[in-house]
């Protein structure tokens, strides 16, 4: 329901709606038969709304792949309304971490999320601020709210007011002592929905005194032709898939930057090993490993690092070499 003198609007569930419409017909049927509106108050009027009940703006959906190989998320997210309008930008954030909240090294990423497995996980969840939200909501105020994977209650940013471009600056630490598949799989395929919520104002519209209802939805009709497009002009699905692509492209791309770079570092213990001599474990076998382009590299590396060590500790006297 929308009261086109204030531009606001409100969401109806079914029941209230069917509750909303038999008052409205008992109404009609006493204007017809006695020819005027009768006088009723709030409780009966149906088109009454509470000015601060709260309504829902729209919601972002946040894809967590980058968090289930340990690599950080860090998104500004269009907030799309139910008829698929872009209605202002969220800015959020998961960053993997220690159960006590500390950041981990870039090496700490996985291969595949299945090494997750029995693991513990923890990440904190931030929303940062809002931008570009509807001006209905300049003089009310906003907040969000959002479910990670099982939690049964919501969890809430603060409400802020009286802005379009409020600064929510929340962050919550979520901890799981032991990964379970269905956890793994949450991550890699469930998007985390990010509803926005606010309660609007309540100032008059210019322009709207004196006119009548059927010149006030003449305005709002020819108001916006761009219903289900995005602020670029793009239909909300397609940028949606859009999104999706491009957080797969970047959590590869964050993938390989971090192989690399455990790449160089190994590389560069292993040359400073050939320089002193050290030849315990085979170098031109795991040089051949890490030059080649086969993607599990790592772990034939790894397996090539543990017979050394293991070389090593059945050896007595022996000067054998050990990468950490």
């Amino acid at each position: 329901m929308t009261d086109l003198t204030k531009d606001s609007e409100w969401i109806w569930d079914k029941e209230k709606f069917i509750n909303r419409k038999f008052i409205m017909q008992e109404q009609y049927q006493t204007f017809l038969e006695e020819e005027h509106i009768p006088d009723v108050g709030r409780e009966n009027d149906p088109f009454w709304e509470p000015d601060d009940s709260e309504v829902a703006i729209g919601s972002v959906h946040v894809y967590l792949t980058s968090l289930a190989y340990l690599i950080e998320v860090e998104e500004s997210l269009a907030i799309t309304d139910y008829k698929g309008n872009s209605c202002g930008h969220l800015a959020v954030h998961l960053v993997p971490c220690s159960a006590k909240g500390q950041l981990l090294d870039d090496d700490d990423f996985v291969e595949d999320p299945s090494e997750l497995i029995g693991q513990s996980l923890h990440f904190k969840m931030g929303i940062q601020y809002a931008r570009g939200l509807p001006s209905k909501f300049s003089k009310g105020e906003t907040f969000c709210k959002y479910k990670v994977y099982m939690d049964e209650s919501f969890s809430t940013t603060s409400s802020i007011k009286s802005t379009i471009n409020p600064e929510y600056k929340h962050e919550k630490l979520f901890s799981f002592p032991s990964v379970t598949k269905q956890l793994v799989e949450y991550l890699s395929s469930t998007p985390l929905v990010v509803d926005v919520w606010g309660v609007q104002g309540t100032a008059l519209k210019k322009g709207v005194e004196g006119k009548s209802t059927k010149e006030l939805m003449s305005i709002e009709r020819n108001k916006n032709n761009s219903r289900g497009m995005n602020s670029k002009g793009v239909p909300a699905s397609v940028s949606e898939e859009i999104y999706k692509m491009q957080v797969e492209m970047n959590t590869f791309k964050r993938r390989m930057e971090m192989k690399e770079r455990k790449l160089q570092r190994v590389m560069k213990v292993i040359q400073e090993h050939k320089q002193q001599g050290k030849t315990d474990i085979s170098i031109p076998e795991i040089e051949k490993v890490f030059n080649s382009s086969d993607s599990k590299r790592l772990k034939a590396a790894a397996k090539l690092i543990a017979d050394g060590e293991r070389r090593k500790a059945n050896t007595s006297g022996s000067q054998a070499c050990v990468l950490q």
